[in-house]
């Protein structure tokens, strides 16, 4: 076909009050073509590749859609196979739309039930021009699972490696049906994150006779046209597969049983386990032997119960809606009503108790004898304990809803075997009953701290609700220093409450008594010092702690870099032209942060890399950009926003010829690059620091060697 084209590259300066600025080079192409416009990808706005419409079926259609911007943008690392099954379907019978994505190995793209408050954008297919053809009521499935992955401790996503088929039925009512659309996605990996890309696509019926038989779903679209095996399971393909479910299961396993045994230490439950030992006992001198066999069936009762409440709460909820209810705005503020509520429960505000009619019938029951009194007595003494036993399950369970039914059966049957496991114990050694501590106070002061440690349990929830309310997706309420003060309070409050500063008599101080309120003060003053100066080394514990703590970052204005967000007190410009100027003032380099909003790694190395006392004091003089390539956090004018991603997207594409988040240049006020940082190593401060190191002996030099490397490799 006819086709006019011109390309050509701009080059200049512009100035505003605040100083003059370099136009990097910019390249342009226009084409005014005759033929018809093939499907297109944009990473919000590139061309797409796919095979050519003549040498195709019209059922079939195979995309292979650059992701980057300008001449950053590349193809080859997602392979998407449209097909519509059977093609030549008769009408009123229904068809297959299938997408077989082929990522690249050691990449992964985003689910479709991906939650994007999360740090990943969700892959959405969006059927827009359907002709011929209507949609049926159920939605695009995944013909594997997704792999559920948590890289920080409050972000959960759900991923794909290798190959994965999303497909769902249309239903045929014209000879001549077609459909077109869009697909939007983005790609990790290790390190680094593509930006989102969307891509368009068009498949229809075929004239010709199809071999298929109707009515026959065929999962697949064809074998690969580039050479790659399409017979590879995903699980298969990526480092990760099968990693993710591993990733916290001993901890989560952990967490339940030390839940069980803790329960056993509150009043409604402690007490009984003498009580009901003794009841094996008595059975065990009217018939020898039976004792055992009862104490058996007593603690499989009380495992099964639980452990049936953690299925029934899976099916209730299903696995994947577990995942995505955990990380909801809304459920998170419910889940801090049910832990405030659990706290104050503990903290013995109010009582929560099972209906007399129920205990009533389940006692009755209990004399039936045998085996089946005892597994009436189980449920009975299970339903007793509720009150106390609750507030445990109650957050097992929530923590349990980042996977799918594996994790709380598992956590249910860790909390009832550690719970029911002093039952059997004392049965088989009735003479350790003697043992046992009395019951008394102790018990109240127990459940008093577990108050207090549900009630940060409770604020760390609000955390995350107050971050997914908030447009820009920043702590609005509860912030980082909010969070940690109170987390402050609530564990000197525990630790002097132990040390028996309250109100009534003083309790006797005890070996164990005096170690967790030593403790609980320990972790008060490490936190506190940790809010007041982040230049103390790091530990295991203030790791721990600032994982759970929501960001710190703050949005404001800052009256040389106008629109600023703020980490850990250091101010980062959001708009280059100001970080430039400065630069050009104070004569000092330029750091610049390409990142993205939806960016699980950026994350990782604002908390575990930039936030460290070495590195903040090797950033002391140095002007601070963030480049935000997704969206823009801290700024409410939407046209400013876009006004300010475009030039980020430009600025990347010429100063590093890449895309990737995260990245990091060190750049001199005219715009030349000292240096670069962009194959990133993860929680590598050493690396980071070298990356400065080398850029600011560049700019002490006077000789930016870098600069002319990216020069060299950006020219056309």
């Amino acid at each position: 076909s006819a086709t006019t084209a011109v390309s050509g590259t701009l080059n200049g300066q512009f100035c505003n009050s605040r100083g003059c600025f370099p136009l990097f080079d910019r390249e342009f192409s226009a084409t005014l073509s005759q033929s018809s416009t093939p499907a297109s990808a944009t990473t919000d706005s590139a061309p797409a590749t796919s095979a050519s419409a003549a040498d195709q079926n019209p059922s079939r259609q195979t995309l292979t859609p650059p992701i980057g911007f300008g001449k950053t943008a590349k193809a080859g690392d997602v392979k998407f196979e449209i097909s519509l099954t059977p093609a030549n379907a008769a009408v009123g019978s229904e068809v297959t739309l299938s997408i077989l994505t082929t990522v690249a190995e050691g990449w992964h793209i985003f689910a479709l039930d991906q939650n994007p408050e999360m740090a990943g954008i969700p892959t959405t297919i969006d059927l827009r021009d359907l002709q011929g053809l209507e949609l049926t009521g159920a939605e695009f499935t995944a013909d594997t699972a997704a792999q559920v992955e948590q890289p920080l401790p409050d972000i959960t996503q759900r991923v794909h490696y290798g190959m994965v088929t999303w497909s769902r039925r249309l239903k045929v009512t014209a000879a001549t049906g077609s459909v077109g659309g869009s697909i939007r996605f983005q790609i990790c990996r290790d390190g680094i994150c593509k930006p989102p890309t969307k891509t368009e696509f068009r498949v229809a019926l075929s004239q010709s006779v199809d071999s298929t038989p109707a009515g026959v779903e065929v999962r697949g679209s064809g074998p690969p046209t580039d050479g790659a095996s399409s017979g590879v399971p995903a699980a298969a393909t990526g480092p990760k597969a099968g990693a993710a479910g591993q990733e916290g299961l001993f901890e989560f396993l952990l967490t339940a049983i030390g839940a069980g045994f803790v329960a056993l230490a509150t009043p409604c439950v402690f007490p009984m386990i003498p009580v009901t030992v003794a009841f094996f006992l008595k059975q065990e001198e009217k018939r020898a032997g039976s004792s055992m066999k009862l104490a058996l069936v007593y603690c499989l009762s009380i495992i099964a119960a639980f452990t049936v409440l953690g299925i029934a709460m899976s099916k209730i909820f299903g696995g994947t809606s577990l995942t995505n209810l955990a990380n909801n705005a809304w459920l998170n503020l419910f889940f801090t009503a049910v832990f405030a509520g659990f706290a104050l429960m503990l903290l013995g505000v109010f009582e929560l108790s099972v209906p007399y009619w129920v205990l009533n019938w389940t006692s009755s029951r209990e004399s039936a004898g045998g085996f089946v009194g005892v597994v009436f007595m189980a449920l009975t003494f299970t339903l007793v304990s509720f009150t106390c036993t609750f507030a445990f399950v109650g957050p097992l369970l929530v923590l349990s809803a980042s996977g799918d039914l594996f994790w709380p059966v598992l956590g249910m049957l860790g909390f009832s075997t550690a719970f029911a496991s002093p039952f059997f114990i004392l049965a088989m050694f009735p003479g350790m009953l003697k043992k046992l501590p009395r019951s008394g106070g102790w018990m109240n002061d127990v459940k008093f701290v577990i108050g207090l440690v549900e009630v940060a349990a409770a604020l760390k929830f609000l955390s995350v609700a107050d971050i997914g309310l908030s447009k820009e997706r920043m702590p609005t309420y509860v912030t980082f220093s909010t969070f940690l003060w109170v987390w402050v309070a609530l564990a000197a409050y525990a630790g002097l409450y132990l040390l028996g500063l309250k109100f009534g008599s003083r309790p006797r101080l005890s070996i164990s008594r005096s170690i967790f309120a030593g403790l609980f003060l320990l972790l008060a003053g490490r936190m506190a010092a940790g809010a007041v100066s982040l230049d103390l080394p790091e530990d295991i514990v203030w790791q721990q702690v600032s994982a759970f703590a929501p960001p710190d970052i703050v949005k404001g204005q800052h009256p040389d870099f106008g629109y600023v967000v703020f980490y850990h007190d250091q101010p980062w410009a959001l708009q280059h032209e100001n970080a430039l100027a400065q630069a050009s003032r104070i004569k000092r380099p330029v750091l610049l942060d390409v990142t993205g909003v939806n960016c699980v790694n950026c994350r990782s190395m604002e908390r575990n890399v930039l936030a460290r006392r070495e590195v903040r004091s090797a950033m002391a003089d140095l002007v601070l950009n963030q480049v935000y390539l997704d969206m823009v956090p801290g700024i409410a004018d939407e046209k400013l926003q876009e006004q300010i991603l475009e030039f980020n997207r430009n600025l990347a594409v010429n100063l590093l010829n890449d895309v990737a988040m995260p990245s990091y240049a060190l750049v001199s006020p005219d715009g030349r690059v000292l240096s670069t940082y962009t194959e990133i190593k993860l929680n590598d401060p050493a690396a980071f620091l070298a990356f400065l190191k080398q850029g600011l002996d560049a700019w002490n030099n006077g000789q930016p060697a870098a600069a002319a490397a990216v020069a060299e490799s950006t020219a056309p």
